[in-house]
This record gives C-alpha cells, sequence and structure tokens, in this order.
C-alpha cells in the first residue's frame, strides 16, 4: 500500500514537471486590454493533371470572415467567441482547394485568451513585446515577425487507375503562416 503512494506521488510530480515545461514555454502578454494580435493560418491544395482523366476534388464553400489588410479590420458572419479584456490573439484558420484538388474555401476564426494554444499541428506560444509571434508548427519552433510570414510548401504527385487508363496529377500544399501585427479589439465586427 505504500508503494501505491509513492507511485501516486512520482506519477503526478512528473505529470507537473511536463506540464510547468509546456508552460515555462508560453510567452507572458505584454500589451493593454484594448489590442490583439491577428495570426493567420492559410493552407492552399492545388492539383494539376498530368496524364489522363483524373477524378475531380472536392468543393468547398464555408468562408466566415474577411479580413481588410489597408484598414486593419475583422469581418465575421457570426463573432464565435467573446471580445473582452483577457482576449489575447485572434486566430484565423483558411483552406483553399484548386484545380485537381477540389475547389473552394472555407474559414473561421478562434479566440486565444491564454498561452500556449494549440490547433493540430500549430502552437502558439505567445506574442513579445515587439511584436513577434512565437509558435511551434509540426518540430520546428518559430518566430515570425510582426507583419511577416512563414511558407512551407510540400508537392506530391499521385497516380490513380481509371476506366480509360492511369490518371496522374501532381499536388500542392502551401501552409502560410502570417503575423499581422497588433490591432485595436475596435476593429473586429460582424457583417
Amino acid at each position: 500500500m505504500i508503494y501505491d503512494h509513492i507511485i501516486g506521488g512520482v506519477a503526478t510530480l512528473l505529470l507537473l514537471a511536463g506540464c510547468t515545461a509546456k508552460m515555462h514555454d508560453a510567452v507572458p502578454w505584454s500589451y493593454g486590454e484594448d489590442v490583439f494580435v491577428f495570426i493567420e493560418f492559410i493552407q492552399i491544395k492545388e492539383g494539376s493533371v498530368i496524364q489522363g482523366n483524373y477524378p475531380p476534388g472536392p468543393m468547398i464553400d464555408a468562408p466566415t470572415y474577411f479580413f481588410d489588410k489597408e484598414q486593419k479590420s475583422l469581418a465575421s458572419q457570426r463573432i464565435p467567441f467573446e471580445i473582452d479584456d483577457t482576449l489575447k490573439v485572434v486566430y484565423g484558420r483558411y483552406s483553399a482547394l484548386r484545380g485537381a484538388a477540389g475547389g473552394g474555401a472555407s474559414s473561421r476564426l478562434f479566440g486565444v485568451y491564454r498561452f500556449p494554444y494549440e490547433d493540430g499541428e500549430l502552437m502558439i506560444m505567445g506574442v513579445d513585446p515587439t511584436g513577434n509571434t512565437h509558435l511551434k508548427y509540426r518540430d520546428d519552433k518559430l518566430v515570425i515577425e510582426s507583419h511577416d510570414q512563414y511558407i512551407h510548401t510540400v508537392t506530391h504527385r499521385d497516380t490513380v487507375a481509371t476506366p480509360q487508363g492511369p490518371a496522374i496529377a501532381d499536388f500542392t500544399t502551401t501552409i502560410r503562416i502570417i503575423n499581422h501585427g497588433v490591432m485595436d479589439k475596435g476593429m473586429i465586427r460582424s457583417w
């Protein structure tokens, strides 16, 4: 019975150490309550038919927000999060399909109130006093300066059997992570 308590105590300490390490990587917020940082994750998949009658990809159609770079405003059909004093980052996720990959676009906004914030392979660790965003994408630690971006492109070839013979297409997926910088919360609105 004493061994159960020891094992339980050791497991608790290991769990807390793991949480502490993750939180230790978070960057403290150094801005006021009336601003936020807009970070956008854009994934565009394009397909080009090389040979044959490659079957068409899916169609998507659910864009829910629009960002105006000139006005530094963010408009959405519906604001799916609270705009309060604790909102630090608005995170936009946008996907588009083109060519043989399909067609259309889909997008959504998320409110980030504490760091780290995780979305799939992306983790937002915070924003430093100079406006740089600190991120982890897959296994890479990234620092993206204000009004700058990270770009990652992958291409692969796919062959499928069709009644008319083999069909071949090349697919290119481009990931862009953009730090749009510090913005006034008053510039978030519904359309």
